[in-house]
């Protein structure tokens, strides 16, 4: 497995991963209906190449296949960070994550922060952040998904 860039070329990919995510591994804490409707967004190439020439989206990959991405704004937000059902308790999360605080401190940012999936909390309280506010919901075509505010402090650097 290695990590990089994505390329514009990996948008389809990055797309179809994130969708296959959703409904995998998200399943247990949210109803049908919140999975369909987040799940089953449409495949809008001019945004998801915007995105990676603008932001930093990492794709963690394997022959060729896309197992996971991450996509960070030069805000501080970590807007998704999804892996493949098969990559899930590997340590790979982790090492997307690593990637994010490398970029976080090159632009000096105080914080990273992000609105965790419910099945999410967990792994992110392990890897330092923590919830900022209460639960609450973002409406993906028509239907409400919950979840939490979380941040992590960077580390100061002297």
């Amino acid at each position: 497995m290695n990590i990089r860039k994505a390329t514009p070329g990996d948008a389809r990919a990055i797309h179809e991963m994130h969708m296959n995510s959703i409904r995998t591994n998200c399943r247990d804490h949210y109803s049908s209906r919140e999975i369909a409707a987040w799940s089953g967004r449409k495949f809008d190439e001019a945004h998801r190449i915007r995105t990676i020439e603008e932001d930093l989206v990492l794709v963690l990959v394997e022959n060729d296949r896309i197992l996971g991405f991450t996509h960070f704004s030069k805000d501080g937000e970590l807007k998704a960070l999804y892996l493949d059902e098969s990559a899930i308790g590997q340590g790979f999360g982790r090492q997307l994550l690593r990637e994010v605080e490398k970029e976080a401190n090159r632009h000096d940012l105080p914080r990273i922060f992000l609105s965790s999936t419910l099945n999410a909390i967990g792994f992110y309280k392990h890897c330092g952040f923590a919830p900022t506010g209460p639960s609450h919901t973002v409406e993906i075509n028509c239907e409400e998904v919950g979840c939490v505010p979380m941040e992590k402090i960077m580390e100061i650097k002297i």
